[in-house]
Order: C-alpha cells, then sequence, then structure tokens
C-alpha cells in the first residue's frame, strides 16, 4: 500500500482504478475501430451512389436530346415539305397557264 497524504492507495483501489482505466481505453479502442470501419462503408456506399447516379444522369441526357432531336428533324422535314408543297403548287399553276395558252 502506498500512502499518500492521509490517503492510502492500493489493494483494493488501485484494482479498481486499474478495472476503470482498462476499461476507458478498451472503449476508446471500440470507438475507433467502429467508427474507422463505419466511415470505409460510408466512403463506399457514396462511390457507388455517386456512380449509380452519373449512370443515371448520362442516360437521361442522352434520352432527352435524342427526343429534342428528333422532333426538330421532323419539324423542319415538316416545315421544307410545305415550303416544297408551294413551289410544286406554284409550278403546277404556271404549267396549266401554258397548257391553256396553247390549247387555245
Amino acid at each position: 500500500m502506498r500512502r499518500f497524504k492521509n490517503l492510502e492507495i492500493g489493494g483494493i483501489e488501485s484494482k479498481i482504478f486499474n478495472l476503470i482505466l482498462l476499461t476507458v481505453i478498451v472503449l476508446t479502442v471500440l470507438f475507433v475501430i467502429f467508427s474507422t470501419s463505419q466511415s470505409k462503408m460510408l466512403f463506399a456506399l457514396t462511390s457507388e451512389t455517386s456512380v449509380r447516379q452519373q449512370q443515371t444522369t448520362s442516360g437521361i441526357i442522352s434520352d432527352t436530346m435524342t427526343q429534342v432531336t428528333q422532333i426538330s428533324m421532323e419539324s423542319i422535314t415538316d416545315m421544307e415539305a410545305q415550303i416544297v408543297d408551294e413551289m410544286f403548287q406554284d409550278i403546277r399553276a404556271r404549267v396549266m397557264l401554258v397548257a391553256d395558252y396553247c390549247i387555245c
């Protein structure tokens, strides 16, 4: 037993102190291990989610661009067909006019 002023330290007090100290050390080590494993798992989950999000986003963008391009091409083709139709109507009218002159 050790004496510190009027306190006697030793025996059961020393064993209890050592037990509490060992418990704190074990809990600290377990906390560090648990935190590290959770951090690794969270990092893996974040990476996987990022990859999935990028794939989904690129798929949606690709589909949207395809639809926009298709709609635009259909609109342009329709307008050009209308222009060509008007040109042929003008030509038909001229041919009919020439035919009327020749028949007379």
